[in-house]
């Protein structure tokens, strides 16, 4: 399962996504050359306090990009990059999703960055996070009940591609083919939780 840990970064139905290559142990002091991969979910073009260059969100009509946390203060995010927490991507159908581009072998870290920024109660938004299509690297995910509201919350998810960029491996063994040089990263509604 993945680490959860409050940081100075966000998370989804607010999602921000950072993948990194060669980074298996810590996210601190990351520098431009180790990301493949980095979208503001919801939001512009952003440059972060560390260099980080996230793109602005390609999804379009794949989900609701929205700004409606542009009002609020997140905590434990400075006042520069408010914007990667303050913006979303969000749905009322079932899923959405984005393609990482994987081009090579390596030790991967995927970063999810996630506030929660429209409920203010437990079980208003939880979902699922899947990787490359089998692996619920994430469960019943409620952003609130971790951190509260207007909170950052980070969330890592190790993973290593091997075999010439054929197979993706979890810490905790699991595995499965990758298929072309693309990484589906899903985010899926949650329609009940047990109370």
């Amino acid at each position: 399962m993945a680490n959860l840990r409050r940081t100075q970064a966000s998370l989804i139905y607010k999602v921000c996504v950072i993948l990194l290559l060669g980074l298996k142990d810590s996210v601190d002091g990351l520098v431009q050359d180790n990301i493949i991969f980095a979208i503001n979910a919801g939001g512009p073009f952003h440059v972060d306090d560390n260099g980080i260059r996230y793109q602005e969100d390609p999804l379009g009509e794949d989900g609701i990009a929205s700004d409606f946390g542009r009002r609020l203060n997140i905590q434990h995010v400075s006042e520069s990059d408010q914007i990667l927490y303050q913006t979303e991507r969000y749905t009322v159908a079932d899923s959405f999703g984005y393609n990482i581009p994987v081009t090579k072998d390596g030790d991967y870290v995927l970063v999810l960055k996630f506030s929660e920024v429209y409920f203010r109660a437990v079980r208003g938004k939880v979902f699922d996070v899947r990787l490359n299509e089998e692996h619920t690297v994430i469960e019943n995910l409620d952003i609130f009940f971790y951190v509260g509201y207007a909170t950052a919350l980070d969330i890592a998810v190790p993973f290593a591609v091997v075999k010439n960029v054929k197979q993706l491996i979890l810490e905790n063994g699991e595995n499965s083919p990758i298929y072309g040089r693309n990484i589906p990263l899903d985010f899926l509604k949650v329609s009940s939780l047990p109370a």
